[in-house]
C-alpha cells in the first residue's frame, strides 16, 4: 500500500503556511485586554452615574412614638375638641381676620348672602 505525497509517515500532518500561531496569540491577548479596558470603563460609568446610597450615619433616626396608655379616652379628647371647635366661635388666624364660626351659625351665613336677607 503507498501513501499519497501529502500523508507520508515522516512529513508534518497540517498546512504550515495558513496560519501563523503567533499572531493567534497576539489577537487573543488583545481581545483580552479589550475586553478587560471596557469592563473597567463601564464600571467607572455606573458608579458615577448611580446615586449614592445612604449609609448608616447618613439615615436620619425619628423620634420613638409615644403610645398612649388609654387610646379611648384619646381618641374620645380628640372629637371632643374638634367639636367644640365646629360648634363655637374662635380666631383661625387673628393677623389675617380670619374667624371660625358654629356651622348652623356659617349656614344662615350663606343663605342670608343668597338670598340678600333672613331666610
Amino acid at each position: 500500500m503507498s501513501l499519497s505525497p501529502n500523508l507520508s509517515a515522516a512529513g508534518p500532518k497540517h498546512e504550515r503556511s495558513d496560519v501563523d500561531a503567533r499572531v493567534v496569540a497576539i489577537a487573543l491577548f488583545a481581545v483580552i485586554c479589550i475586553v478587560v479596558v471596557v469592563a473597567f470603563v463601564v464600571k467607572a460609568f455606573l458608579a458615577a452615574s448611580a446615586p449614592s446610597r445612604a449609609g448608616p450615619t447618613d439615615t436620619p433616626i425619628a423620634a420613638p412614638v409615644r403610645l398612649g396608655s388609654d387610646p379611648a379616652g384619646e381618641i374620645a379628647a380628640y372629637q371632643e375638641e374638634k367639636l367644640r371647635q365646629l360648634d363655637g366661635y374662635g380666631w383661625v388666624d387673628r393677623d389675617r381676620g380670619i374667624a371660625h364660626v358654629p356651622i348652623a351659625r356659617a349656614v344662615q351665613m350663606m343663605a342670608e348672602q343668597e338670598h340678600g336677607g333672613s331666610p
